[in-house]
């Protein structure tokens, strides 16, 4: 038999999933063709929890392949899938890039897994600085064609490889945000947007053709906030199918290539430069920052781990491991790196004036050094150093991601650092020795941007793996739930995974204004019948109800304090408010 026949074989005798008959099935292949339709379970196990967040989710069962797989080639065809669903009672899911486990189905496996990698268009308008973006376009695509023209964009920490559409509506942040806005939102300026029951919606400059293309938002109300939150409703809330968004002026000469993969950098041209400067303590450093943002001056900055220029020096996991270890926690505790990214956009003058500015604030007044900087860039404009993130442990985790005040962030990120030392010494994290979460100030210092990273022995968490510990699921399961939680309460600090991906919106919305209600009263009337990713926004719920010691009573009483008095009149010590 060929390899042809054995297919078909596998595709015929795939038994119809709960709620997908084979006439619903011969609609959808009606719908998009034979050639982007299937059922093999081979090709839909690949749809099974790719990207950020794999290990935690597949691992443990929660992430399923999908029962089919299709992939339209346009806004109506996806209008037409989604009707379909609908009117059949199937549930589906939709994803471009596959850069995160949310885009699987959960707990189930009767789904329709919507691939739109087939939606590739991209139009580029330098007159009024926009583009128009389909779904599977990702952000390298998007500054290649940029900076052909003198213009860029904020480039995510998840590198040049996530879908731009995608990204704009979980998250959207990058250290470029300094000068951008961080809110995707202000940077949109139209969407298309297929509802959870089929219809096509255009807002923005796709309403009346683009009349007004330099902005987006009209008088009255603005549709977009419907479907785009602060991380909007991962998937659940329908499928954007094109959007629009502001690209921005950069300087005319070129970021040159040079090497390939783990080796690939970008040559800097006399007009962007780094410089690192050594600040005496973190005190120093952290003002420093502020003071260069008052200045309104540099592209972007960033607060620079000691185990980030381990994992930068290193090209493997030994090789990491070996580097570490030589590593000590007094070493660290006296490593205060603040990287500055400076851009002459107008001028190399105006870079050089910038640079002096800089060294006033940071040698002068704050007793800081001036590194020696090599003048090339992998982690800003091409971000081709992301995957070493896994590096040390082989999974990664971004636990708590969010922006907020200064006082809040800064007296967050301490409380992390003693909370995480109980979860080192029970062997469930990889000890950073003490080390900082990272920071970067976004609208020109206003807001600050922190990530406390947690990193897991990834074979621990690995049911097939001999060395597999149900103390580090447990571990890692209890520090999400309710020692992060725990902070993002007790300070009201915005976390991006806490609407119910990682956290549990039950447990965390009485604590911050009932937004789970509102969104389910949002969701029920957009989606009466929950086809649209159904289950996604409660698979932590469902989670928690299978393993209820995870949550804490420590957690548990701080959250129901706040929840009956507010964080201004709760008796919590070290809130700071």
């Amino acid at each position: 038999m060929s390899n042809e026949e054995k297919k078909q074989e596998a595709q015929a005798a795939a038994p119809p999933a709960p709620g997908i008959t084979e006439e619903a099935y011969s609609e959808l292949g009606a719908i998009v063709g034979a050639e982007y339709i299937t059922r093999d379970p081979v090709i839909c196990q690949a749809y099974n929890g790719r990207g950020y967040g794999r290990e935690a989710f597949w691992y443990q069962g929660v992430t399923q392949k999908p029962y089919c797989v299709v992939m339209p080639k346009n806004t109506q065809e996806v209008s037409r899938i989604v009707k379909l669903c609908y009117r059949y009672d199937i549930p589906y899911t939709s994803g471009s890039t596959y850069q995160a486990a949310a885009a699987s189905a959960m707990f189930r496996t009767d789904f329709v897994m919507i691939d739109l990698q087939r939606m590739d268009k991209i139009v580029i308008d330098e007159k009024n600085m926009y583009a128009i973006l389909e779904p599977s376009i990702i952000y390298a695509q998007l500054l290649a064609e940029l900076y052909k023209r003198d213009m860029y964009f904020q480039v995510p920490g998840g590198g040049g490889q996530p879908s731009v559409v995608s990204n704009q509506m979980f998250q959207g942040q990058g250290v470029l945000c300094y000068r951008i806005s961080p809110w995707p939102e202000r940077r949109m300026n139209g969407a298309e947007w297929v509802t959870p029951e089929g219809e096509v919606v255009q807002c923005g400059i796709f309403m009346d053709n683009q009349e007004h293309a330099f902005w987006g938002q009209a008088p009255g109300p603005d549709l977009l906030g419907i479907f785009k939150g602060n991380t909007a409703w991962w998937g659940t809330l329908g499928i954007l199918t094109k959007i629009s968004t502001k690209v921005y002026p950069f300087q005319p000469e070129p970021l040159v290539p040079d090497g390939v993969q783990r080796e690939a950098a970008l040559n800097l041209p006399p007009r962007v430069r780094y410089q690192n400067y050594t600040l005496p303590n973190e005190d120093a450093l952290k003002n420093a920052m502020r003071e260069i943002g008052r200045e309104q001056i540099a592209g972007a900055m960033n607060r620079v781990p000691a185990f980030w220029r381990t994992i930068g020096r290193s090209h493997s996991r030994q090789d990491f491991w070996d580097l570490w270890l030589k590593v000590t926690p007094e070493e660290v505790a006296n490593t205060h790196i603040l990287r500055v990214l400076f851009i002459g956009y107008t001028s190399l003058k105006q870079l050089e004036y910038e640079m002096k500015v800089a060294e006033d604030i940071v040698v002068k007044k704050y007793g800081g050094v001036a590194r020696r900087t090599k003048q090339t860039d992998d982690g800003t404009f091409l971000y081709s150093i992301v995957t070493g993130m896994w590096k040390p442990t082989g999974f990664y985790a971004s636990e708590m991601v969010g922006m907020g005040g200064y006082r809040a962030t800064w007296q967050i990120n301490a409380d992390e650092i003693e909370v995480t030392k109980n979860y080192i010494k029970g062997g469930v994290f990889f000890d950073q020795y003490g080390e900082h979460p990272w920071y970067a100030p976004f609208n020109l210092a206003r807001v600050i941007y922190s990530e406390h990273m947690a990193h897991v022995d990834c074979e621990k968490i690995d049911p097939a793996n001999p060395r597999f510990d149900m103390n580090s699921v447990g571990g890692l399961l209890t520090f999400l739930e309710s020692e992060v939680p725990k902070l993002l309460v007790k300070y009201g600090w915005a976390n991006l995974f806490g609407n119910g991906h990682i956290n549990s919106k039950l447990l965390l919305g009485p604590t911050m204004h009932n937004y789970h209600i509102w969104t389910q009263k949002i969701k029920s009337e957009f989606d009466p019948k929950d086809v649209c990713r159904k289950g996604l926004a409660d698979h932590m719920d469902m989670i928690i109800a299978g393993a209820p010691m995870i949550i804490t009573e420590d957690f548990k009483a701080t959250a129901k304090q706040v929840a009956e008095s507010g964080w201004k009149d709760a008796e919590l010590a070290d809130v700071g408010l």
